[in-house]
């Protein structure tokens, strides 16, 4: 596709600026998610990396500026077709060698050399394979990101938190095979010392399994655990549309691997939520996961899918009679008391409402405004109207934590520029910045993508598609 094809508005008609604007967004984009970045960049954690990662930018910007410069420029050095995919090549490559030559000089050991080079190595391939026209300050945002992103899992998987959360439900586990109590049956007045210690917030049905687990050894359940984890999550993306290389990348968010370091569900509820556009008997299992999670099953109701409903909730009436004489009618008195305690301990902790927005106000003022979003959320149809309800999950959150943000992915990856939705990526590396995302994915469903097609862009996951669900060339099931 020709630049000028690239900047043309729905009807086909030139964009005056528009160029120049495309040509800025990604270099103010990389701006912002490195002054954002600031504030993190001396921790022991980031100091060398994060150098490297700067002075390989600031590299890759300068083939950038050079390749894209004025006609003016261009003439000066005597280059008047100017190759975007091959400069975009140069530019990783470049970056490649600056981190490699400086990974020799710093010492750097093989992790952190591989932190560097990793994105730039991938990017170049990619563009290579795909031989696909790409800005080189999108080549340079995308890499910025990356190495953000590895930065930052290193630090993750080497926590000694490791599988905490699936701590949690083996401790879960555990009690009901010693007949202990597996719910919270107090308010707690201080945080809990151990994962054992911690309260089990699931339904029962979830103890079962979770009996046979425990009995099991831990390492060898701990990394199966994972690494099933680790399938939900890529089979959930494929489900978005996403190619195979763009599910191998964004395997690497943060958010992504901090649910998968602990062992937390997130992966699974994201499935069942991704699945649902085209096997929407998925949604209401989410009842089972997280009582919010089973927000999205509204959009059956929505979308008149009354057979996928039922589907759905038979599946489920299944699961819990057949859990029934193993757990018994007790342990579902004992969970919602266990509930009722945890909200009171999140009032005198407020560390355990995570980021949730149930920390900055009161219960019936919170309860207001996740019925009011879950509202919002059922007016929009389509695929829109299942985005927008995992937004509004998001929102009925009475705890979250940055993996709880994995179904906004969908709202966030239908925006139609690149250069905001890795500005929203890389912001999204520090937890705080994951409501930027929430925000673009916000924006992007007001936006009513179905009538708008993604660009064809290197950089963009969904390039050439009409949004989330669906793919190049392929119609979506069916949009109002």
């Amino acid at each position: 596709m020709s630049e000028a094809a690239a900047h043309t508005d729905r009807a086909g008609r030139h964009v005056p600026g528009a160029s120049r604007l495309a040509d800025v967004a990604p270099l103010a984009a990389i701006a912002l998610v490195a002054a954002w970045h600031v504030p993190v960049a001396y921790r022991d954690v980031f100091r060398l990396p994060f150098l490297v990662a700067a002075i390989t930018l600031a590299a890759e910007l300068g083939l950038g500026a050079w390749a894209a410069g004025t006609p003016a420029l261009r003439r000066a050095v005597g280059d008047r077709r100017f190759d975007r995919r091959a400069a975009g090549i140069l530019a990783a490559s470049a970056g490649a060698a600056v981190a490699l030559a400086l990974g020799v000089v710093l010492a750097f050991d093989a992790s952190k050399a591989a932190i560097v080079l990793g994105p730039a190595a991938y990017v170049g391939g990619a563009l290579v394979r795909w031989r696909l026209p790409v800005r080189p300050a999108m080549v340079a945002l995308v890499g910025l990101v990356v190495t953000l992103w590895l930065i930052v899992d290193v630090q993750l998987v080497t926590e000694s938190s490791r599988l905490y959360d699936f701590g949690v439900y083996l401790a879960a586990g555990r009690h009901a095979n010693a007949g202990e109590p597996v719910y919270l049956d107090h308010v707690l007045t201080s945080l809990p010392s151990s994962a054992a210690q911690d309260p089990f917030l699931y339904p029962p049905p979830l103890v079962v399994p979770l009996r046979a687990l425990a009995a099991l050894p831990i390492d060898a359940v701990g990394l199966a655990w994972q690494l099933g984890l680790i399938a939900a999550g890529a089979a959930g993306l494929r489900m978005l549309g996403l190619g195979w290389p763009w599910v191998a990348l964004l395997m690497l968010w943060p958010a992504n691997v901090q649910g998968v370091q602990s062992g937390n569900l997130a992966n699974l509820a994201f499935l069942a939520f991704a699945a649902g556009y085209r096997h929407g008997w998925t949604l209401p299992l989410g009842v089972f996961l997280k009582v919010q999670t089973a927000i999205p099953a509204l959009w059956l109701v929505r979308e008149r899918h009354w057979r996928a409903l039922g589907i759905g909730i038979a599946v489920a009436a299944a699961v819990v009679l057949a859990t029934l004489p193993f757990v018994g009618l007790g342990a579902w008195s004992d969970w919602l008391a266990g509930l009722v305690y945890r909200q009171q301990s999140q009032e005198a902790l407020p560390f355990l409402y995570g980021m949730s927005l149930a920390a900055y106000l009161p219960a019936a003022g919170f309860a207001v405004l996740a019925v009011l979003a879950t509202g919002l959320a059922l007016v929009p149809s389509g695929r829109r109207g299942l985005a927008a309800l995992g937004l509004a999950s998001i929102v009925a959150s009475p705890t979250l934590w940055p993996h709880g943000f994995m179904v906004a992915l969908p709202a966030g990856l239908a925006t139609t520029s690149a250069a905001l939705l890795w500005l929203a990526l890389g912001l999204g590396t520090r937890p705080l910045g994951l409501w930027f995302l929430f925000a673009l994915g916000v924006v992007a469903v007001i936006r009513d993508w179905v009538n708008l097609r993604i660009p064809a862009d290197a950089t963009h996951p969904l390039s050439g598609s009409i949004g989330p669900w669906t793919a190049p060339g392929v119609a979506p099931r069916g949009d109002v």
